[in-house]
């Protein structure tokens, strides 16, 4: 079964590049790989103007400043060698942030390669696409606007339901 995030996706219109900024929210568990944003932020710092945050504790925030949080940036770092959803590249996906991730749980049901985020083999692949993404503005705007798309059309209540209850029907006959 799918999951999704709580969050309200963001409105298209509403997404606007223009400095890079890169984000992960996790909790403090050695499988978040928390050594490997360190070293993304090391390298991509030393080349190019990039803000990094990195958040631990997501229902810390109230939902107003999460949000606030992740429309402020529009890369999200998924480091993470174990996971369920990942819920938080969820969130960030449907606020228009392109995830850069490893391939973890259901992640790779959602971020099409090139085309609304980047599934990174290695750490270096990490920092080439925050690089190329940061000299690539109009195409990192294009991806943050198919990141929204994408949620939109195969991650919203509507289509969950769906294939949920279809799932049940075909496993109750």
């Amino acid at each position: 079964i799918p999951t999704s995030s709580l969050l309200p996706i963001r409105n298209i219109d509403q997404i606007k590049t223009s400095e890079i900024g890169v984000i992960s929210v996790f909790e403090d568990y050695p499988r978040k790989n928390f050594d490997l944003m360190k070293f993304v932020e090391k390298e991509c710092s030393a080349t190019k103007a990039i803000k990094f945050t990195f958040k631990k504790g997501r229902e810390v925030l109230p939902e107003n400043e999460y949000l606030d949080l992740l429309d402020s940036h529009c890369i999200y770092l998924c480091t993470s060698f174990q996971e369920g959803g990942p819920i938080p590249a969820f969130d960030a996906m449907k606020r228009g942030l392109v995830v850069l991730t490893t391939k973890v749980g259901q992640i790779q049901e959602l971020i099409i390669d090139g085309y609304n985020g980047f599934i990174c083999e290695n750490r270096s692949d990490f920092v080439d696409k925050i690089k190329y993404l940061s000299n690539n503005t109009d195409r990192l705007q294009r991806m943050r606007i198919n990141a929204v798309k994408h949620i939109r059309e195969n991650r919203n209540p509507k289509v969950i339901s769906k294939l949920v209850n279809a799932f049940i029907s075909k496993n109750l006959n």
